[in-house]
């Protein structure tokens, strides 16, 4: 459940970011939802790119 929490925090940073770039801003506890959960997608997504070390 650490690994889960530590993708949850890093993809609401990301996402803050993304959305922040694109000028999506919200205030709503659902907008922060949605601005996190999409972060995370993008943030599993991006450690999916990178190489598997472990030979599989």
């Amino acid at each position: 459940w650490i690994v889960n929490l530590i993708v949850g925090i890093l993809g609401g940073v990301l996402g803050g970011w993304v959305f922040g770039l694109l000028g999506f801003h919200t205030s709503s506890i659902i907008g922060s939802l949605i601005t996190s959960i999409i972060g995370a997608c993008l943030f599993l997504w991006i450690l999916s790119l990178i190489p598997n070390r472990s030979g599989k």
